[in-house]
């Protein structure tokens, strides 16, 4: 590790675009057309994930605070291109990221990036209602529904999980499997989630991290070709590189008939060994 990796810090901020993720495949995302959200330097918000049933400005996203060293997970508002409302919306024990939403009979969920806890909870929405999802440390889990079946994309952490991707099958929401082709990515570009599945044309497709050249340095867009209890293929479509003056890129979601992601600029702070001192001791 460097010495610039010491003594500067990741500062990642909400951001949104008038494109939907159609357009994003063609087009790639023009920035200049975008809206950042920038916040203090004592925190920042990353991870930002939206669902109908929150209304049509708000979103659930990570909130990063740099003195504790610790992930919550926060509700903003980002009507008008304004950040307003923010309420801590879920605080554990440990770190929490990642929040992905997903409606099951009926109710919102939310399965949250929990691995420091060595596990993976599900929560109601509504009441935050907790129960365990798997017992294991899944990272940066996404579910999709098709063709009566739940699948789950979702690193493990065991050290490879910015670049080997793992597939989970159930068809009751239960009793996960893991599927026969998993690990269905084993390199850095891609091997990431970075956002929900999606449809376009009755096509699928996945958001993957490039972690090529570190941790979050853009999205890979992936067309599934073949999703199956016996068969998992890709094929990559698009790479979207952070705009200019920004680090890094990694999650990306619809947002409305938006879209909403994230970027991440870097900042000296002579505190950061002090900080990753913290963070290793009590994580």
């Amino acid at each position: 590790m460097g010495l610039f990796n010491y003594f500067y810090e990741d500062h990642w901020m909400i951001g949104t675009a008038p494109f939907n993720l159609s357009e994003v495949i063609q087009n790639g995302i023009d920035f200049e057309k975008a809206t950042f959200y920038a916040t203090s330097k004592e925190y920042y918000y990353a991870d930002p994930f939206w669902h109908s049933s929150l209304g049509h400005d708000n979103i659930i996203c990570e909130r990063f605070d740099f003195k504790s060293q610790h992930g919550s997970l926060s509700k903003l508002n980002l009507a008008d291109g304004k950040l307003s409302n923010e309420k801590t919306f879920l605080k554990e024990n440990w770190h929490l990221s990642f929040p992905f939403l997903i409606e099951i009979d009926g109710v919102l969920k939310m399965i949250p990036e929990s691995s420091y806890n060595k596990e993976t909870t599900i929560y109601n929405v509504n009441d935050l209602k907790a129960k365990l999802f798997l017992n294991s440390a899944l990272v940066d889990p996404i579910v999709y529904f098709y063709n009566d079946t739940y699948w789950l994309f979702a690193g493990l952490q065991n050290g490879k999980q910015n670049e080997e991707l793992h597939l989970f099958v159930s068809k009751d929401f239960e009793n996960w499997e893991k599927h026969s082709s998993s690990p269905i990515c084993v390199t850095a570009i891609g091997g990431r989630m970075a956002g929900n599945l999606f449809n376009v044309d009755n096509e699928l497709y996945r958001l993957g991290q490039n972690c090529k050249k570190g941790y979050g340095k853009g999205v890979v867009i992936f067309k599934i070709t073949s999703l199956s209890q016996d068969l998992y293929a890709e094929e990559e479509v698009a790479r979207i590189d952070p705009p200019e003056g920004y680090s890094g890129f990694h999650t990306i979601n619809q947002f409305g008939d938006k879209i909403v992601f994230d970027v991440k600029k870097t900042y000296f702070s002579a505190l950061k060994p002090l900080r990753r001192i913290k963070r290793k001791l009590f994580s």
